[in-house]
């Protein structure tokens, strides 16, 4: 997925109190890590930007930024935390549209941790998400492993999926030994729930 790929470079953004932020370091994120990247996932889904916080030339353990503020779940005090692992950041500007998402997220995965902060901070944006991702899978025999990863965190796979708008297709690849093989459909996605194209490689999508 285009999300665990590393950045290699960032901007500086200014954000003000008000912003969200979900932590992606272990001192707050432990228990709940792969269902945050589901949040990130359903956030995206629901047409709410996403800025990926990570400090330009940061060394081994060092933080993406600093900030004080709440836990939007429990209401505890976060006092100048340093960010680390690259946290996620819901701008100000669109904390209420993310809001609804982030509780119902939470009601149902509790482990999940989400900070509003209180006053304004500044930090290294390597990217700014805003949709969510069209997700193909090769079909090397390894499927199942990342199909589990997937279902982990929540975000949509061929056999789960959730209630709302539909998921964007997902796509099992099977690379073809006459060309190169594609990474999405020939359209990118499919005129049936389930159908076959055949193009440079047998692709089968769901979800369209």
């Amino acid at each position: 997925m285009a999300l665990a790929l590393a950045p290699l470079s960032a901007s500086a953004a200014d954000f003000a109190a008000g912003s969200l932020v979900i932590p992606m370091d272990t001192d707050y994120q432990d228990l709940g890590m792969l269902r945050a990247y589901g949040l990130v996932y359903e956030l995206l889904r629901q047409g709410v930007p996403v800025h990926w916080a990570i400090k330009a030339g940061k060394g081994p353990a060092e933080a993406d930024f600093t900030a004080s503020g709440t836990d939007v779940a429990s209401g505890a005090a976060i006092d100048g935390h340093g960010y680390r692992g690259g946290p996620w950041v819901i701008d100000a500007a669109d904390a209420a549209s993310a809001l609804p998402i982030v509780e119902a997220w939470q009601q149902d995965n509790p482990d999940v941790a989400v900070h509003e902060a209180n006053e304004g901070f500044s930090s290294d944006v390597a990217a700014t998400l805003v949709v969510a991702p069209t997700i193909a899978m090769m079909a090397d025999g390894n499927q199942k492993i990342a199909r589990k990863y997937m279902m982990a965190a929540g975000i949509p796979t061929p056999s789960a999926t959730t209630a709302g708008p539909t998921p964007a297709p997902t796509c099992w690849i099977r690379p073809s030994s006459r060309a190169r093989p594609r990474t999405t459909c020939a359209t990118g996605r499919c005129s049936t729930p389930r159908a076959t194209q055949s193009t440079a490689s047998s692709c089968r999508c769901t979800g369209a």
